[in-house]
């Protein structure tokens, strides 16, 4: 049977082939006992060779047909569902933490030299942030799933200082770091929540397949203190992050290392480095709702029952008072400036006859209050718009203003089976050009960011992007349509007088006209006559494509890159 299908090339699949039955041997082979090359699990649960060349094989897509043998025999060589378990998710962590060290490492320094006085690295390239999210969501799903074997990858005994993928406090520590590389990336939200998954810890009463992280595998908190500058963490991301989501994630991060079972001074390190922000809070407004409610957990701690209770250190009695006083005295200070504003007696006034809901006679905007989240709304395109121009296949848009784009959805409206697109593709730009033709044919100022597949017939198109793009300018192609063989080729129509036209020239017997001109403009595409979309006027006579996207606004700029960038940007400059 294998002849007949491969009668070309009988050893098109001989790797393939060879690597299934080498590991259907070995299956055989551990299945009595037989000892592998490279050696088996130890008593330690160390990975030998062949685990690791094993959860190679079965993470990775492109040896999916030899994803099945792979998985049994690791199941015989782990012993067990659980061990085989914890194996896999940690084969899995040490690929996903390899990618993201490649891809942060190729920041300048690093990027694991913010977090101080310096100026956080330039954004990652979209391709490099799709990427990552990629293996960012994978670990955190997997992490998710089997939240002890996370743990335990995570408090394994390797040093701080030892490559993240080996696991032990290296990953945790290099979350931590690669989080102020990552400050104002889509994919700081994913870093955080699997920092809360390793240090969790999970309940004693858990599934049996899950488990439990023993005693002699807690994590070291004291070496991720040390690592991490925990005062610029949260001033970073407890106050300072835009979303709520991002502090809340960032709150859980301090809550577990507090709650790890350190020396009383790494506690008291960590209670002094948060306690430092206290008189910051009321730069940040409602921001810092989440690190107050945290200050007030660790004060709690400072009763005898609680220490006893928690694992975490307890600050010393001195420290707490004085972070009590300095609260008090910040909330005096502002209640006096609220009490002689100018506009006091107006607002208590008001107060009593209207319920207000915001400070509505206040002509000096208040930072803190001034950065509210945005959340995207769904607009349709029309209304984003400030210059169109065409092709013969793609459409080219110009916004208003520069946005975040999270996703969209497209309508496809009186579409006719002759030609229906199949395959459209959506690029984007965030260069700020005076007309939108100079982009025309111009691929590699472009960036592709979804690819959208459309069945035949299909109505309605909804997508989201990975990962949110900036864009000032989309370009949408239209790339591939459906092949319908049953179709008759379609008859050219005079679009005056309706009558078909035979002339292969595309002139009208009856009126003169030609029918290959556009119903709208009345403009010919002389390079393509059959062409999608009108080249002038962007009508097409196969279907009307109503898009909306989901967006927020944007204030990020694209990078000057070149001399001839610069100058220009420099000219506008002085021009303004």
């Amino acid at each position: 049977a294998y002849a007949k299908a491969h009668a070309d090339d009988v050893f098109e699949e001989a790797a393939q082939l060879l690597l299934d039955s080498a590991l259907r041997l070995g299956q055989r082979l551990a299945q009595r006992g037989v000892p592998l090359g490279g050696g088996a699990l130890d008593a330690a649960g160390d990975s030998s060779a062949w685990t690791s060349l094993l959860c190679r094989i079965i993470h990775s897509p492109a040896l999916a047909f030899a994803r099945k043998q792979a998985k049994k025999l690791l199941l015989v060589l782990c012993g067990s569902k659980a061990r085989y378990a914890e194996v896999r998710d940690c084969g899995l962590a040490a690929l996903e933490l390899g990618r993201v060290r490649r891809i942060v490492e190729a920041l300048p320094d690093g990027g694991l030299s913010a977090g101080g006085d310096e100026p956080p690295p330039p954004p990652l390239r979209y391709e490099a942030q799709l990427e990552l999210s990629a293996s960012l969501e994978r670990l955190h799903e997997a992490a998710a799933a089997q939240p002890a074997n996370w743990a335990r990858f995570c408090a394994g005994g390797a040093s701080a200082d030892d490559a993240p993928e080996s696991g032990g406090p290296a990953t945790l520590a290099f979350l931590l770091r690669a989080a102020f590389a990552l400050q104002a990336d889509a994919s700081l939200h994913d870093v955080m929540k699997l920092l809360v998954l390793g240090l969790s810890e999970p309940a004693a009463g858990g599934a049996p397949d899950r488990g439990t992280v023993p005693p002699t595998a807690r994590l070291d908190a004291a070496r991720l203190l040390r690592a991490v500058p925990i005062g610029w963490f949260t001033r970073l991301f407890v106050l300072g992050a835009a979303h709520a989501a991002v502090r809340a994630e960032a709150v859980a991060v301090l809550r577990g290392l507090w709650a790890q079972p350190a020396d009383p001074a790494d506690g008291r390190l960590l209670f002094r480095a948060v306690a430092a922000q206290l008189p910051s809070l009321p730069l940040h407004g409602a921001a810092s709702r989440e690190l107050l409610g945290f200050v007030g957990d660790m004060l709690v701690a400072t009763e005898p029952a609680a220490t006893a209770a928690s694992g975490g250190g307890a600050p010393p009695t001195g420290i707490a008072e004085r972070v009590l006083d300095a609260l008090v005295a910040g909330l005096r200070e502002q209640t006096a400036l609220l009490a002689g504003h100018p506009n006091a007696p107006a607002y208590a006034s008001l107060g009593t006859l209207l319920e207000l809901d915001g400070l509505h006679l206040e002509r000096v905007p208040c930072l803190a209050a001034g950065r509210p989240e945005a959340r995207p709304a769904l607009v349709k395109l029309e209304a984003l718009r400030a210059e169109t121009k065409f092709s013969d296949s793609c459409q080219l848009i110009q916004l208003l203003a520069c946005q975040s784009v999270h996703g969209g959805q497209l309508r496809i409206v009186d579409a006719r089976r002759s030609v229906m697109v199949s395959t459209i593709r959506l690029y984007a730009n965030n260069q700020h050009v005076g007309d939108i033709g100079e982009l025309k044919n111009q691929w590699s100022r472009w960036k592709r960011v979804r690819t959208l597949t459309v069945a035949a017939g299909q109505a309605e198109v909804r997508f989201d992007l990975p990962v949110p793009v900036v864009a000032t300018n989309l370009l949408i192609e239209y790339a591939a349509f459906h092949e319908n063989p049953a179709s008759h080729p379609e008859k050219l129509q005079c679009p005056r007088c309706s009558r078909s036209v035979a002339d292969r020239h595309g002139i009208c017997k009856h009126c003169g006209d030609n029918a290959y001109q556009c119903r709208h403009c009345r403009n010919i595409n002389y390079e393509k006559l059959d062409a999608f979309l009108c080249n002038e006027c962007g009508f097409c006579k196969h279907a009307r494509f109503q898009w909306s996207f989901s967006v927020e606004p944007s204030f990020a700029v694209q990078p000057i890159s070149t001399e001839a960038e610069r100058g220009r940007l420099e000219a506008l400059i002085d021009a303004e």
